[in-house]
């Protein structure tokens, strides 16, 4: 049945649409009293926090700290177990990872947004809100949501105070919504529960599956003094070209072939059909314009 409910200082208004019921009252940590209307009708009523009273557990003697900080040691115990995650200011990302917590109980009830949260109680191995907490957990609108065993979220916030260690608490995106809240483990206001004993109730309701390992400080990088390019390799100096292969005069060619190998002639002399070419020191005889004697 959906509920709807506000708040306004300690006065709750509660709407049950489906009914036409109203019921508005002021509310204590285990009563509501005030006036309940319904189709025109209205009457006083007183509710109280239900189910059978539980037997206080007997406390246990006071230990006395002769001196030190007694609460800070409480607190430094319960980070070194379950170290906090730290959110930026929206509660969108996370900047310092710390650890996974896994639920141990069912009933720890967690809330969307800027919805009132109510705390949780954690005494005689159950997890219990107020009578406003109870309200709160018929909701269907997505602003609440009671966690049961084996749900994991983040550690935000530890806080020993003098009538309880309070630890607050965050989940990842379900699917949309990140849910907060606050669970209590009290004490007497005129005792000083020694740390390893709050430490063990702690763990009654949650564990610790999931500290990352501490980052190594990064090695600082050895710096390569960067190298001067090696000089360019001197100009090797131009091939000469294989001198070309020697002219040789020979039988049986041209005319032009022995001019090219001897040079000019000094005197040419045609005889009937012959051409005598005359070079230094030499007569060369030519018969159809080929070389056929050589003197």
């Amino acid at each position: 049945m959906p509920v709807q409910y506000s708040m306004s200082g300690s006065q709750a208004t509660i709407n049950v649409p489906s009914v036409g019921a109203t019921y508005i009252a002021s509310v204590n940590a285990s009563q509501m009293s005030g006036t309940f209307s319904q189709n025109g009708l209205t009457f006083p009523l007183t509710l109280t926090l239900g189910g059978p009273a539980e037997e206080a557990p007997t406390p246990k003697p006071a230990r006395v700290v002769a001196s030190g900080d007694w609460k800070g040691a409480i607190e430094d115990k319960i980070q070194q177990a379950y170290p906090v995650t730290q959110f930026t200011g929206d509660k969108t990302d996370i900047v310092t990872t710390g650890a996974v917590l896994m639920l141990k109980k069912n009933g720890l009830v967690l809330y969307a947004g800027d919805a009132l949260a109510t705390a949780n109680t954690y005494r005689a191995g159950k997890i219990t809100q107020n009578l406003l907490g109870a309200f709160q957990r018929n909701t269907t609108d997505g602003t609440v949501r009671t966690f049961v065993k084996g749900e994991k979220f983040w550690i935000t916030q530890i806080d020993a105070k003098d009538d309880g260690l309070f630890l607050q608490f965050i989940s990842d995106p379900l699917p949309d919504n990140r849910y907060h809240g606050t669970l209590k483990f009290p004490w007497g206001k005129n005792t000083r529960p020694p740390a390893e004993e709050i430490s063990a109730l702690v763990a009654e309701v949650v564990q610790n599956v999931g500290t990352p390992p501490a980052q190594p400080e990064p090695a600082q990088k050895q710096m390569t003094p960067i190298q001067p390019p090696p000089p360019p390799d001197p100009a090797l100096a131009p091939i000469a070209p294989p001198p070309p292969p020697p002219v040789t005069l020979a039988v049986g060619q041209t005319r032009e072939q022995a001019i090219a190998a001897m040079g000019q002639p000094e005197k040419i002399a045609n005889v009937g059909t012959k051409q005598i070419l005359y070079f230094k020191n030499l007569k060369v005889t030519l018969v159809g314009g080929k070389v056929t004697v050589i003197e």
